[in-house]
């Protein structure tokens, strides 16, 4: 019925790009959020629709659970309009859907205070156990680490909130004797390396958040979601979303990277000619090793087949669940 909303000519909605998806709603379960504007008229078509779903549906939605949300510069009159024409009340930034923290404006280290005291409970509740260093490290690695990964695989949290997690669980680790803390005879980057390499494989959520990162980052290049679409329409208009404009040297994610221009636009069909490669081409872009093994790869112009993401793992799927750690206790291997 919400979907149905945009083909009223009397709507209007909350503005996104033309070239993207129209969104005015995100459901799950019995979890519903709405998108719209503060136009009055605009309102009452929406509260008209879920007055429908009620009396179609039998179902009543609960006005004591139900809010809405606007940035914080918002006028008194607007908000009071809101009110009078929604009957909901308004709830301040931030607030938990399906467990992961939305907010208005930049991220705060405070919204992510459910994620430290999850992991303090879970502690407090093992401080009186007598635990050996073996047990410490199966209810670390099976229990402590795995709490925040939820919020992690959806929303990267302030590099502070993790290291502070992190902190907590070395202090379990290495326990605290009457409220004092004692002595750390390893740190957690070493105590993060394999076995083999003197360490305890523990896992540091630094890193599980970088490689969740790389998973988003893989789902929003070489699937198709209708999140990426809006993420591509807003943000990403140009063939390679990395890509920096010729004249000004910027982009919409090239702040993020040093070695990005907008040569990375190109795509295969580029160094193609007549359906064969073009080697000087090749010679000018591509790293010398490279180029005796390019020619000798399919190409799209022979099977008709539309440029895709590069893949360079066999099932084409990038997996965070296994990876090894280096001696400098970075990530070497985000795939099985």
């Amino acid at each position: 019925m919400l979907n149905l909303i945009h083909q009223n000519p009397m709507y209007r909605g909350f503005r996104m790009k033309q070239k993207g998806p129209q969104i005015n709603h995100l459901s799950f379960a019995d979890d519903v959020i709405i998108f719209t504007s503060t136009d009055r008229h605009s309102m009452k078509i929406i509260m008209n629709t879920l007055k429908e779903y009620e009396h179609t549906s039998d179902q009543l939605i609960n006005k004591e659970k139900s809010h809405f949300m606007i940035p914080s510069n918002t006028s008194q009159n607007i908000i009071d309009s809101i009110q009078e024409v929604i009957g909901f009340s308004k709830k301040d930034s931030p607030i938990t859907y399906l467990g992961c923290p939305l907010y208005i404006d930049r991220q705060r280290i405070i919204y992510y205070s459910h994620l430290v005291e999850k992991v303090s409970k879970k502690i407090c509740g093992w401080q009186g156990k007598i635990l050996s260093f073996g047990g410490k490290i199966t209810l670390i690695k099976h229990a402590l680490q795995s709490m925040p990964i939820h919020t992690m695989s959806a929303i990267s949290p302030p590099n502070t909130t993790i290291k502070y997690i992190e902190s907590i669980i070395a202090d379990f680790f290495w326990r605290r004797d009457q409220g004092k803390r004692k002595y750390h005879w390893a740190s957690m980057k070493t105590m993060s390396l394999p076995y083999a390499e003197g360490g305890l494989g523990i896992k540091r959520l630094t890193d599980i958040c970088t490689a969740l990162q790389y998973k988003q980052w893989w789902n929003f290049r070489a699937r198709t979601s209708l999140w990426g679409q809006f993420l591509k329409a807003k943000y990403c208009q140009r063939p390679n979303p990395v890509a920096k404009k010729i004249h000004t040297g910027k982009g919409a994610l090239a702040y993020y990277t040093t070695n990005i221009s907008s040569l990375n636009n190109a795509t295969i069909a580029h160094f193609l000619i007549n359906g064969k490669w073009n080697e000087r081409k090749l010679r000018q872009r591509v790293p010398p090793p490279l180029i005796p093994h390019i020619p000798k790869a399919p190409n799209s112009s022979t099977n008709r087949v539309k440029d895709t993401t590069i893949r360079s793992f066999e099932i084409g799927k990038f997996s965070v669940l296994h990876w090894e750690i280096c001696d400098t206790g970075k990530i070497s291997k985000d795939q099985e």
